[in-house]
């Protein structure tokens, strides 16, 4: 049984550690970095790391890899090492507290503290990073994803549930003391070889909406001493001209952008009246809906790439706040009272609404 002194503790803990980790590191701490790496080392390899490399981002740190991964030296990639490392201490958390607690406060647990901090630190955050981070060319091939990586930001959930719960419950769970201090050190990512190891930092700015997804509004998202920025609108990733320079955002962006909620970004973005223009749409059928707000069907002037049709919109006015919106609807719609009945679910027939939303 939770009492209210332990919920409180809980989710006082739980905002901290959440907070702590939006918040980024600044100054990175590459002495206490440094020591979590060779401590690594020593348990996968019984001795310390032979060379130890800075990356101060990703850009930074990808030409680090790309000049140290020479062909003519024979090494190990130590990442499968490393995880499976992990993967027995955690298990010997899990352990822990299962002896500690009963099974249906460790449920509570998992779904009040765990599934949130997943939510916030790894789905949010550092999954969308690091596959933003695979995609932008940064690193040589092969040398990206998780299994050439560890450790990694991706651990932030799991280590920060159990110190949580050390903290509150007064376990001690065997967190590697090495795993903590490369986290709170401000390290994310550990590509490890036996003769060398790069170091990325974290970045030191992360910025997210009220849903915990990564949002810029006017400036990157997430960006690293290096210079290296990423850009996201409500958690999806996308180009820095809508954010930085939406001004200069042209038709020919649009069109060529084959991931369909990219697009849907450029129209959050830009607003409805400047995406259409920048379409160039045509109007196939207009009307006048019962509050006398003209109702218009569009499609675009040239077939959609991604698509293989023409892209159709019904224009339409919000009666509440006069604000004018471009509404994606199927390439069969003919008419613009059509499109607008398909909007609500409804058919031309029986759209009569009393007030529209």
């Amino acid at each position: 049984m939770l009492t209210d002194q332990y919920l409180n503790a809980l989710s006082e803990a739980k905002e901290n550690a959440v907070t702590s980790f939006i918040q980024g590191h600044t100054p990175f701490d590459s002495a206490e970095a440094a020591w979590a790496v060779n401590a690594l080392y020593r348990e996968v390899t019984g001795a310390d790391c032979p060379a130890i490399r800075l990356g101060r981002g990703p850009s930074h740190a990808g030409e680090l890899l790309k000049q140290n991964l020479t062909p003519q030296v024979e090494r190990k990639n130590l990442a499968d090492d490393l995880f499976s490392f992990a993967v027995g201490h955690a298990e010997n958390c899990r352990l822990a507290l299962s002896e500690a607690l009963p099974g249906e406060v460790i449920g509570n647990l998992s779904n009040m503290v765990f599934r949130d901090l997943n939510f916030k630190m790894f789905r949010s955050v550092a999954e969308p990073v690091m596959t933003t981070l695979s995609a932008s060319g940064h690193f040589p091939d092969r040398y990206v994803l998780r299994s050439s990586v560890y450790p990694s930001l991706q651990d932030a959930d799991w280590i920060s549930y159990y110190d949580i719960l050390g903290k509150v419950f007064r376990i001690n769970f065997p967190v590697p003391a090495a795993f903590r201090a490369f986290f709170t050190s401000g390290g994310m990512q550990l590509f490890a070889f036996s003769d060398f190891a790069l170091l990325v930092p974290r970045p030191r700015l992360i910025s997210v909406n009220e849903s915990f997804s990564l949002h810029g509004e006017e400036a990157a998202a997430v960006e690293w001493e290096d210079g290296t920025k990423l850009y996201f609108h409500n958690g999806v990733a996308i180009p820095e001209k809508p954010v930085m320079r939406p001004d200069e955002v042209t038709r020919e962006d649009i069109v060529s952008e084959t991931n369909a909620e990219v697009r849907r970004c450029y129209q959050e973005i830009l607003g409805s009246e400047r995406f259409a223009k920048c379409l160039g749409l045509v109007t196939l059928d207009s009307d006048v809906d019962r509050f006398g707000h003209d109702i218009t069907l569009y499609r675009t002037r040239d077939k959609d790439k991604l698509a293989g049709n023409y892209i159709r919109f019904a224009g339409v006015t919000c009666p509440s706040t006069q604000r004018r919106y471009f509404l994606c609807v199927p390439p069969h719609i003919t008419s613009a009272v059509e499109a607008v009945a398909w909007s609500f679910g409804k058919t031309p027939e029986d759209y009569r609404p009393e007030i529209e939303t």
